[in-house]
């Protein structure tokens, strides 16, 4: 899908021109990528705008029953009947997600998610999916084994340099690996280690889980 494509799309959203399930697929893109998300609030401010410019005008009773009544004598389309919905067939040896309907675990620190999307473990390797709010910062921090990361939407400083979308770094077993920031937050594959990453996804777990707890009130003369 094109520039062009994309901005069509927003524009006949802002003004509510979409069917149902283009106007769902498009919110499920625009929940994955921030700069489409960026687009459809700016055609949605405009349009908002546009109506507000709008004064509302009363059509005279005589034009507004001449067109009621033309379209109570113009024949109606039925809605075609829909098949009903055959669920999709996974292939062996195959799974599909979709990480921007996924659910999020928080990180060893604040700012950060993962989705963990597979595991090898006679490789020792996992693939993660991870989110970064603006500002987020990961700790320093020794590679234990082979790192590959590539950025997927946003911006993401490491080792002294921006990446952005598209850009791809790998960092060899016993790196160091310092200064990673997201300025304006992003989100990225990472392939590690599959035990280093087990250990942070537990983390955020525990983590999560504690936050719960901490949020209930035990009955009187308990706990």
């Amino acid at each position: 899908m094109n520039c062009t494509q994309i901005q069509e799309l927003a524009a006949a959203y802002a003004l509510g021109a979409l069917d149902p399930a283009e106007a769902s697929r498009l919110e499920s893109m625009a929940a994955a990528d921030r700069d489409l998300r960026a687009e459809l609030d700016t055609f949605l401010h405009v349009a908002r705008r546009l109506a507000q410019a709008v004064t509302p005008v009363a059509p005279p009773p005589a034009i507004r029953a001449a067109v009621l009544a033309r379209i109570a004598r113009t024949p109606q389309q039925r809605p075609a009947a829909q098949p009903p919905a055959v669920p999709p067939v996974v292939p062996p040896g195959f799974k599909f997600l979709r990480p921007a309907a996924g659910r999020w675990t928080e990180g060893p620190v604040p700012g950060v998610r993962v989705q963990m999307l597979s595991t090898d473990w006679r490789r020792n390797q996992t693939m993660l999916y991870i989110e970064l709010d603006p500002g987020a910062r990961y700790p320093d921090h020794r590679h234990s084994g082979p790192e590959q990361m590539f950025i997927v939407s946003g911006d993401l400083r490491s080792g002294g340099l921006l990446l952005q979308a598209g850009d791809f770094v790998e960092g060899q077993e016993g790196s160091e690996h310092c200064d990673v920031v997201s300025p304006s937050g992003c989100q990225a594959l990472l392939i590690t280690s599959a035990t280093s990453a087990l250990a942070e996804f537990t983390l955020g777990k525990l983590k999560e889980v504690g936050g719960k707890l901490a949020g209930l009130r035990l009955p009187e003369g308990k706990g």
